[in-house]
């Protein structure tokens, strides 16, 4: 398999020590810091978590497990360490590349933050192109596994806001302020 964008950034870790350090913490350490910085902005803004977020964020987890799992079994692509004989720069799973979890997981964290800051959305989202291009970077996925994850992420988020909820869990707080 010819993976241009893959071959490129893993020739410039590899090439270049500090780029390559880089790659391993964006592709191996980032996404937990993003889930970290996630958890924070929910502790900041619970007061705007309603049902109704509750409600399209599992949706779209449940539609985003299903497809990712289900697409893994459809679409064979071994890892690029793999297919080109390498050593990645990195721990890295031997199993199916497709869909890449970590690049899944980062796009998830940004595109629920849609529902509820769209600035903090967009600054996960230049996050999670950090996290793909990491991923590539050490050798631990082609292009297709980080597009196809940013690709059933958009599906399940999309369809998870077209289903229609009941109206009054638009403004129904899943967790309550505390009465005085």
């Amino acid at each position: 398999m010819s993976d241009v964008l893959q071959s490129a950034l893993h020739s410039l870790a590899v090439q270049h020590p500090r780029l390559g350090q880089m790659a391993v913490f964006m592709g191996d350490k980032l996404w937990l810091m993003l889930v970290v910085a996630w958890v924070g902005l929910l502790l900041v803004y619970w007061r705007r978590l309603t049902w109704e977020f509750g409600a399209r964020a599992l949706i779209a987890l449940g539609i985003a497990g299903v497809l990712a799992l289900l697409l893994s079994h459809l679409i064979p692509d071994p890892r690029p360490y793999i297919a080109e004989h390498y050593i990645p720069l990195s721990h890295v799973s031997s199993d199916n590349g497709f869909p890449s979890d970590h690049t899944l997981l980062a796009a998830f964290l940004s595109a629920l933050l849609l529902w509820i800051n769209w600035r903090w959305a967009s600054v996960f989202a230049f996050f999670t192109v950090l996290v793909a291009m990491g991923r590539l970077a050490i050798g631990a996925h082609h292009t297709l596994d980080v597009v196809g994850s940013l690709v059933i992420v958009g599906v399940a988020v999309g369809l998870a806001s077209w289903i229609r909820l009941p109206t009054a869990w638009k403004q129904k707080p899943i967790f309550a302020a505390p009465q005085p």
